[in-house]
């Protein structure tokens, strides 16, 4: 909300630790051409961690699913 968004960025807060996260940004990668985020910042505790998701042209090729899928991969 609101629709249309007023911005093309948000954080977000993914329930992973930083090894997972950046173990699963590299399979993903290698394994499908899809690069999601090369850093991350620390969360609200030692199991969470924040990425800043910015929708921009090549974000926009994929439906809403597909990058809900990937993002859950992430986790």
């Amino acid at each position: 909300m609101p629709d249309p968004p007023h911005t093309n960025m948000m954080r977000l807060q993914l329930r992973v630790d930083e090894k997972t996260l950046r173990a699963a940004a590299c399979r993903i990668a290698r394994d499908r051409g899809v690069f999601t985020w090369p850093m991350s910042s620390p969360g609200a505790t030692p199991s969470t961690r924040v990425v800043e998701f910015t929708v921009g042209d090549a974000t926009l090729k994929f439906s809403a699913a597909e990058a809900a899928r990937i993002i859950g991969e992430l986790a």
